[in-house]
C-alpha cells in the first residue's frame, strides 16, 4: 500500500473514529439518559471504536485490510424508513440519496451518525460516496508484501546488496 494511501486510512479510520465516539456521547448529556438513547449511543460509539481498532491493525501490518474493509462497508448506506434509519460517517461524508420523491445531496467533514427506531420518516436510500471510494481503494490496492530482506541502519546501497546476496 502506498504511504499517502495509507496515511489517508489511517486519518480516516483513527480520526474519524476518535471524533465520531467522542461526539457520540453529546446526546447523554443534552438529552438526559434513558435506556433507548444509551442503546443508540452505544451502538454508534461501538461502530466508531471498531474503526479505531480498524486504523491500529492497518498501523500493526499494512497488509490487514479485513477490519477496515468492514469499517467503510457500514459507512456506505444510508437508509431511512418508517420502521428503522441508519447513516453512520466517519471523517467526512459525501452522500447522494432518494428520499420520498426528492433527490438529497449532503457533504460535511466529520463524524456523524444517525440511528433511530420508529421514528416516522419517509422511505429513504442513499450512498455515502466517500466510504465507497475509500472501500473501492482498499480493494483495488495491491496487498504489500512482507519484507524479507535484512536491513541495516546506514547502510549504502552496495552494503545492502551484499547483505542481500548473503541471505
Amino acid at each position: 500500500m502506498k504511504p499517502w494511501l495509507a496515511n489517508v486510512h489511517l486519518i480516516a479510520s483513527i480520526g474519524g473514529g476518535f471524533t465520531g465516539a467522542v461526539t457520540s456521547t453529546a446526546p447523554l448529556f443534552q438529552q438526559g439518559f434513558s435506556l433507548g438513547l444509551l442503546i443508540i449511543v452505544a451502538i454508534a460509539c461501538s461502530i466508531y471504536v471498531y474503526g479505531i481498532f480498524a486504523g491500529l491493525r492497518l498501523v500493526a501490518d499494512r497488509s490487514e485490510t479485513l477490519h477496515l474493509k468492514i469499517f467503510y462497508s457500514l459507512q456506505v448506506p444510508v437508509f431511512y424508513s418508517p420502521l428503522f434509519s441508519y447513516f453512520v460517517a466517519a471523517g467526512a461524508y459525501v452522500t447522494l440519496g432518494i428520499s420520498g420523491l426528492s433527490l438529497n445531496f449532503n457533504f460535511a467533514f466529520g463524524s456523524v451518525w444517525f440511528l433511530s427506531l420508529l421514528n416516522g420518516q419517509p422511505l429513504g436510500l442513499g450512498v455515502n460516496f466517500v466510504a465507497l471510494l475509500l472501500l473501492v481503494l482498499l480493494f483495488k490496492e495491491p496487498l504489500l508484501e512482507p519484507y524479507s530482506q535484512k536491513q541495516e541502519v546506514g547502510a549504502t546501497s552496495p552494503e545492502r546488496e551484499k547483505l542481500s546476496a548473503s541471505e
